[in-house]
């Protein structure tokens, strides 16, 4: 086996070898543990997973490869984040505490808080300061280990405004290092006053936006917040 990049001295790697599928009860605990381990790669994909003591046996570098040595360390795969609102402007981390002390989501949305104050921070933020902001949730992320996120838009919700979010995922993967799957979430919730009311809305996002999110490709899935107080299952299904 030939590789240009060895990471060796680490104290277990967690492959998850198995078979494919969902893993649930005693089987979650079944991480294929390989003890005082190494791997190698070749241009970018992984060519072998063992023990140390047999990489000089099965795994020959090429001319001008690495080697990385990490003691004491767990090598697993990387996260995969199947469901995040990271696109947006500004932030709500005091209303965490409202919630503590027993505040209902209602009652916030009430005084102006909830998913509109950050529809109006996301409307009224620059696409530099979105990018900005975005990208330093997704470096946190990644060094937390997530290296797949599913990425969703749904705070804008004008026609425009969700264009504006989904065309902005291809370069936050690019500078983040990790592989983002944009999700369409004009669905989000119906903006307050907006002409023709619900009514209106569904036939903007089913006549208008969804097929330009289609047309354009900037989404390969479309959700929809089908809650008490937003989005029915018969509207989902439209």
């Amino acid at each position: 086996m030939k590789a240009d990049l060895i990471v060796d001295g680490l104290s277990e790697i967690a492959t998850f070898q198995g078979p494919p599928g969902p893993r649930t009860g005693r089987a979650m605990e079944e991480i294929g543990r390989v003890e005082h381990g190494a791997l190698a790669s070749r241009r970018g994909r992984l060519v072998w997973v063992g023990p140390s003591r047999r990489l000089s046996r099965e795994v020959r570098l090429l001319p001008g490869a690495r080697r990385l040595e990490y003691p004491g360390c767990v090598a697993l795969p990387g996260l995969v984040d199947a469901h995040t609102h990271v696109l947006f402007a500004g932030s709500r981390e005091d209303e965490l505490l409202r919630k503590v002390r027993g505040e209902s989501y209602g009652e916030i949305a009430a005084s102006g808080g909830g998913l509109f104050r950050t529809v109006r921070e996301t409307r009224a933020a620059s696409g530099r300061a979105l990018r900005r902001e975005t990208l330093a949730r997704l470096r946190s992320m990644l060094r937390w280990g997530t290296t797949t996120a599913e990425v969703k838009s749904g705070y804008d919700l004008t026609y425009e405004g969700e264009l504006r979010l989904l065309r902005l995922v291809p370069g936050l993967a690019r500078e983040s290092g990790i592989r983002l799957v944009p999700t369409f979430l004009g669905a989000h919730a119906v903006p307050p006053g907006f002409p023709g009311g619900r009514r209106g809305y569904l036939r903007l996002l089913t006549e208008r936006m969804i097929p330009a999110v289609s047309r354009r490709r900037l989404a390969g899935f479309c959700d929809v917040f089908c809650d008490e107080g937003f989005f029915t299952r018969a509207e989902a299904k439209r």
